[in-house]
């Protein structure tokens, strides 16, 4: 059997005409066409008179040739520009995914308000990204698509996360006191040693999440939604009979609290 080495050379490919040998071509066929356009309708073919009209022709035909040639040019620059627009472009998020990772409260919070008004925050370019211990106090991320996001030990104090995507995320001992997750999908999410004191989860979608360890005191959670593979604070799992109230509720005669010296032990 024949390498492809040995059918390449027995089959050499095709070669591609740019816009320049097309545009060449063309011209050089414009004149010809003329010729032959003159040879069909006089019969008494005049060499003299077409040699005296050639020039003219030339010139028409180099014509055709320049606006081919000015065309393929402009095309170049637009593509090149776009690339180059698009390479910026991606550069400038990537940066700023970077930034909203910081643990400098500013840095992350003015990233975070850029990607959420150039529509980064919502159209799942911060999808999995790894921002540990992101200090994002008070940050706007309503309606992000944080799907998969690692958040371990991160600052979302009071950050507005009304209606997030947050299915499978990570939040392992992140602090999220007074947070808004209104309307939040939290589905598989993980807060293991997450502080949830005071957070707002009404309506929220807490299937398979796992809040093991977690401080929920005070947490608001009518209308969240649980499944029985909801892992609750203290380790049992979610059934229609819990009373969550055990772990929201500090005036609870049963109230759950952590063993001492858990990362966020409250008094």
């Amino acid at each position: 059997m024949a390498t492809n080495e040995q059918q390449a050379l027995v089959h050499p490919p095709r070669p591609h005409w740019n816009a320049r040998e097309t545009a060449i071509v063309l011209s050089l066929g414009l004149i010809l066409l003329s010729v032959a356009i003159d040879f069909m309708v006089d019969e008494q073919f005049d060499w003299r008179a077409f040699l005296a009209e050639l020039p003219p022709n030339i010139m028409g035909a180099l014509i055709v040739f320049w606006l081919f040639e000015f065309a393929y040019s402009r095309r170049q620059q637009e593509e090149q520009k776009a690339q180059e627009t698009k390479e910026a472009t991606e550069q400038l998020k990537r940066d700023l995914i970077m930034r909203m990772g910081s643990r400098v409260n500013d840095t992350a919070v003015s990233a975070a308000d850029e990607l959420l008004e150039r529509g980064w925050l919502r159209d799942g370019s911060l999808k999995g990204v790894n921002l540990i211990d992101a200090n994002l106090q008070g940050a706007n991320l309503i309606n992000a698509n944080l799907q998969g996001v690692v958040l371990g030990g991160a600052n979302l104090f009071g950050a507005l996360l009304a209606q997030v995507d947050l299915q499978e995320g990570r939040l392992g001992r992140t602090n999220l006191q007074g947070a808004d997750c209104w309307n939040a999908d939290l589905k598989r999410a993980e807060f293991w040693l997450a502080n949830l004191k005071g957070a707002n989860l009404e309506r929220a979608n807490l299937q398979g999440a796992s809040f093991l360890q977690a401080n929920l005191q005070e947490v608001e959670l009518s209308e969240a939604w649980f499944s029985e593979n909801t892992e609750l604070p203290d380790g049992t799992y979610w059934t229609p009979d819990t009373d969550m109230t055990r772990f929201t509720d500090p005036n609870h005669p049963n109230f759950w609290r952590p063993e001492p010296g858990s990362v966020w032990w409250y008094r």
